[in-house]
């Protein structure tokens, strides 16, 4: 299989995403809305720390910290929807899913089963003139090459 039969970009305005809205700089997690609530994925807490500890500089928030967490009881690994501000270089946006995310995923499956592993990572970049965003829903194992995907937005 190749990266797009896996991933999706998509251009969108405000208007066409309840809840969303531009950031003024670095980046934000954000939870999945749900009928019971929002939810944030259980590996959430730990990802944030990694991020601000990775980027000290970058300031990275949680949407709302008062979301409750999601436990996964599959081998999946779901991520909390990413977006980054205008102020985030795409080239930055490239190394922090390159660096941080995809390491971060690889630490969260157990040995021999990334093959098997499915991954679903949504990430929303802010422009001048609305937004992108990439999806993700794929095999954790061609994660990797989504980095190429974000790198053709430039």
């Amino acid at each position: 299989m190749d990266i797009e039969t896996n991933c999706t970009v998509e251009s969108f305005n405000e208007d066409d995403v309840e809840g969303i809205k531009k950031l003024e700089s670095g980046m934000l997690l954000i939870p999945r809305r749900t009928d019971e609530g929002d939810l944030y994925p259980e590996h959430t807490a730990d990802l944030l720390k990694i991020l601000r500890g990775a980027y000290p500089n970058l300031k990275t928030e949680m949407s709302d910290s008062d979301a409750l967490t999601e436990s996964i009881h599959s081998a999946d690994v779901i991520m909390p929807t990413i977006q980054f501000a205008v102020d985030v270089a795409i080239g930055v946006v490239s190394s922090i899913v390159s660096e941080i995310i995809v390491k971060f995923i690889e630490s969260k499956i157990r040995e021999g089963e990334q093959e098997s592993t499915n991954t679903k990572l949504e990430i929303i970049i802010d422009e001048e003139n609305g937004y992108k965003r990439i999806t993700y829903n794929g095999p954790a194992s061609e994660l990797k090459e989504l980095t190429r995907t974000i790198e053709k937005l430039k």
